[in-house]
């Protein structure tokens, strides 16, 4: 598979999808003291802060608009803040409220259900969000980890098919259990078009 420093028709000069790779890689290395989602998923937001545009702030979704920042961060899964669509979505605003909004620059989704039923859920539900850049982050059992590989295939050969997403890269990250990852975690970066690159094999 070929990989693009941009994907087509990116409008806003985010990071590659490989930073983002490094970044989740080394926040899942990181033992949190805790087997809790929540948690996890706030660790995985907070961690790849680094990466958003400079021009941002965090605002709730309908929050009024700043004229003087292009971009807001819309955040989930904090105690002020909720969610829109996914667990992190950073958006593009062209103005002030609804009229003003321009879509979403990046959607991060965080699953850390033990079954591989859990894991397609949220999958599917990110292939289904329009977004320049797309992040999974999965944690499965070890039944889930040991098929790690075949899952991610078949992740790959469900993005061929879809409607829109056949054209979308999504990085995929996944671990084997909640602490401790280490040697356990696996991450790809799919698409377009049913393609798929390990970048790291745990």
């Amino acid at each position: 598979m070929k990989l693009t420093r941009r994907t087509p028709g990116a409008i806003t000069g985010l990071p590659h999808l490989r930073e983002f790779a490094k970044v989740v890689g080394k926040a899942m290395d990181t033992d949190i003291g805790t087997d809790a989602a929540r948690p996890w998923t706030r660790h995985i937001i907070k961690s790849i802060e680094s990466l958003r545009p400079k021009d941002t702030r965090i605002v709730s979704w309908f929050e009024p608009w700043n004229k003087q920042n292009r971009y807001v961060l819309v955040c989930g899964h904090t105690v002020e803040r909720g969610e829109y669509l996914v667990d992190l979505a950073w958006g593009l605003q062209h103005g002030g409220g609804d009229e003003g909004h321009g879509g979403i620059l990046l959607a991060l989704e965080c699953e850390w259900g033990g079954s591989e039923q859990h894991l397609w859920e949220d999958f599917v539900k990110l292939a289904d969000v329009r977004a320049e850049r797309k992040v999974f982050v999965g944690v499965g059992n070890n039944g889930v980890y040991a098929g790690r590989l075949d899952l991610i295939d078949r992740f790959a050969r469900f993005l061929a098919r879809h409607h829109h997403a056949r054209t979308d890269q999504i990085l995929v990250a996944l671990g084997g259990k909640y602490t401790r990852f280490k040697d356990q975690v696996t991450i790809a970066l799919l698409g377009p078009r049913g393609g798929s690159k390990v970048l790291r094999n745990g």
